[in-house]
């Protein structure tokens, strides 16, 4: 027989830039284990992740299979071509899967009834399963033999749903081949698409928020050290030097598990053969600080630590299956990781059940006081696939449900429009829609002045001379409120927009962006972004000054009322809040060098009563101790001036690319370098 046609769909939008940046891991692991079960000799497969070049070869290259993943993303678009998929053909198969399944039986079957393009569900891991349907269809395709493959559900004729047993895991994720050493992801290296490995797979925790909440997922997998090894060399001779491209982990808790040590190891080498990977998107464990900062301390750029906290409240973690470590072994963990610039984030989500905004209040003040770099607070969103979207629970702590369109996730195919939506929870029977709206409107005061490195100099200051930074926050919120020009207006523009994203339904959603006037919109950026994203790059963009002003100034009120002192120690204040602000404003302020490339080694000398920079590099410093007029050399490298251009020259939207810095805190990539003269 000629060779099985397969069409894998991982595909995602990219009318204003690129959502998702990561390779098709799910697809290239599935495409990596039926080729080497079937051999390449009786399969062709071909990874899609834009749509455009799919529907160009479903007509000329005919695929006899079609598969493709579920996300909240993508769900959408890959729900529309498998409807061009049997329009085009009615006997080619069509398979999904991916982690936008449902769970819920009723769920299951009401999913397929209204997508009859779907011929096959697939759930929990896809590797065995899709090689078993390629085995079965390639046979005989007797949907009467489908109930001997595990892992499936599916409608049999008169709409009878068949949910056939879970299938078991792969205990050795080395069974599974490379699909970057095949050579399957090869075409996506010339896309500047981010690596992503799953070293470990599985989750002991049983959070009910996240799909591997799942009993079955509760046993942890893992590669060896050597398939690890293989990956990242192949990685990094691809991308030596590019520190505009991540290294991206799928694990849910690296840094738990001893063999993330050697895989640690396994990265510094790269990094000392060919500075690569300088950033890496992982998610951390949350109960091994030990080994989390032995692992940062063998990076040679640090590890990011994450402290998914997701609620400080004890009530709120019964209901989600959720026990965190405590604040002390939290702040431990900061400590010992901080040394080595790893930039430390929490993150919290809102509205959980039995949270209140008085609870969720403490939770960001116990955030603030063990001094986390960043606080990221999160819409609970409603994903399928997930026991916290179960009926039961929505009901029992009465969700107010809304949509939203997903950030720029939307596009036009074959004379359709796609969005994407996603259902979020704005209230629940603890917490008021007006109240998760006050705590949107403080987030994002946490989010551009707390969380943004622009004004880390300023919350430093105020930690080391013991100034309350819930206050200061507090106090720059109730400012905008009040207050008028730039930030003000920003702020309104915010609160405005984050009531007016949100829409009863999904239909309204397509509805309202129906009309042409509405879907421009959508296409020059007015509407559909992510708003936290959004804002903080128009508050560095369009409003750095008066922001920096508002922030500065604010800090100034509080730490002279806190201090109660003589003279000379106000004066000490006054001088040394308005030197960080002038070092700020000349470090930080890197987006005009977007639009005027700077020359390199051009060089701009200032004069300051600090030695600023000394007391910035060196958290041991208090600012005092570095009280000496100092001037320094402001001036950008060759290699800096490079970076910029090249981020230009490969932007197909400037705002989004502004949206990664920020995103990504890479700011210093852009920003000048600094001499001390004297």
């Amino acid at each position: 027989m000629n060779k099985i046609k397969i069409a894998l769909c991982d595909v995602r939008h990219r009318t204003r830039g690129l959502h998702s940046y990561q390779m098709p891991l799910g697809m290239g692991l599935i495409a990596s284990y039926v080729e080497k079960e079937v051999g390449e000799d009786s399969c062709d497969i071909r990874i899609y992740k834009y749509a455009e070049p799919f529907l160009n070869d479903l007509t000329s290259w005919k695929p006899h299979v079609v598969g493709a993943s579920l996300y909240v993303w993508n769900r959408f678009l890959s729900l529309f071509l498998l409807a061009k998929v049997k329009k085009y053909n009615k006997n080619i198969l069509t398979v999904v899967g991916g982690p936008e399944i449902e769970i819920e039986t009723s769920k299951r079957k009401k999913f397929l009834l209204a997508n009859p393009c779907v011929d096959i569900s697939c759930f929990g891991e896809g590797e065995i399963t899709f090689l078993e349907l390629i085995k079965w269809w390639s046979v005989s395709g007797n949907r009467n033999e489908l109930e001997n493959i595990d892992g499936l559900f599916y409608l049999q004729k008169g709409n009878i749903m068949v949910e056939n047993p879970q299938r078991g895991r792969i205990r050795d994720l080395d069974e599974i081949p490379s699909p970057y050493t095949t050579g399957i992801f090869d075409e996506f290296f010339d896309d500047n698409l981010h690596p992503i490995v799953e070293t470990t797979r599985g989750c002991p925790f049983s959070c009910t928020f996240c799909r591997m909440s799942q009993s079955i997922y509760t046993n942890v997998s893992s590669q060896s050290v050597d398939r690890v090894a293989s990956d990242l060399e192949y990685c990094a001779q691809r991308y030596k030097g590019r520190s505009d491209i991540q290294l991206c982990f799928a694990d849910s808790n690296f840094g738990m598990y001893e063999n993330n040590i050697q895989f640690a190891k396994q990265i510094r080498k790269m990094q000392d053969l060919y500075n690569w990977p300088r950033y890496i998107n992982l998610s951390t464990g949350k109960n091994k600080k030990e080994k989390i900062a032995k692992i940062s301390n063998i990076l040679k750029w640090g590890m990011p630590a994450s402290m998914s906290a997701q609620s400080t409240n004890e009530e709120t973690l019964k209901v989600i299956k959720r026990s965190n470590i405590s604040l002390d072994i939290m702040k431990e963990t900061l400590q010992d990781t901080k040394s080595f610039n790893t930039n430390p984030i929490a993150e919290l989500i809102v509205p959980l059940p039995e949270e209140t905004v008085e609870s969720f209040e403490k939770g960001l003040k116990d955030m603030i006081e063990i001094n986390l770099d960043r606080i990221w607070v999160m819409t609970l969103v409603s994903l399928n696939g997930t026991p916290i979207a179960d009926q039961e629970m929505m009901e029992k702590y009465d969700y107010k449900m809304k949509f939203r369109v997903i950030s720029r996730q939307f596009g036009e195919y074959a004379g359709k429009r796609i969005i994407e939506t996603e259902p979020v929870v704005v209230g629940t029977n603890t917490m008021s829609v007006e109240e998760y709206h006050y705590i949107r409107e403080l987030s994002y005061i946490i989010h551009i002045i707390y969380g943004a490195d622009v004004f880390r100099l300023i919350r430093n200051f105020l930690y080391e001379n013991k100034i309350d930074i819930w206050m200061w926050l507090k106090d720059i919120l109730e400012i905008v409120k009040s207050g008028n020009g730039k930030a003000r207006e920003q702020f309104q523009e915010f609160s405005r927009e984050s009531m007016d994203e949100l829409y009863d339904s999904q239909g309204d959603i397509n509805d309202y962006f129906e009309e042409d006037h509405n879907y421009q919109k959508l296409l020059n950026g007015e509407l559909g972004d992510n708003l936290m994203n959004k804002y903080a790059l128009l508050s560095v963009s369009n409003a750095f000054e008066p922001w920096l002003e508002i922030a500065s100034s604010s800090a100034l009120k509080i730490t002279q009322k806190t201090i109660i002192s003589n003279i000379s120690s106000r004066e000490y204040i006054v001088n040394a809040i308005t030197n960080i602000k002038k070092y700020t404003k000349i470090f930080y302020d890197f987006a005009p060098y977007f639009y005027n490339v700077p020359k390199p080694n051009k060089n701009w000398i200032v004069d300051f009563d600090f030695d600023i920079d000394r007391w910035f590099r060196n958290p041991s410093l208090r600012l005092m101790d570095c009280n000496q007029p100092t001037t320094y050399n402001f001036y950008f490298t060759e290699n800096k001036v490079q970076q910029i251009t090249n981020y230009i020259k490969k932007s197909q939207d400037l705002s989004f690319t502004f949206q990664r810095i920020y995103r990504d805190r890479n700011y210093e990539d852009f920003c000048p370098e600094i001499e001390r003269i004297k």
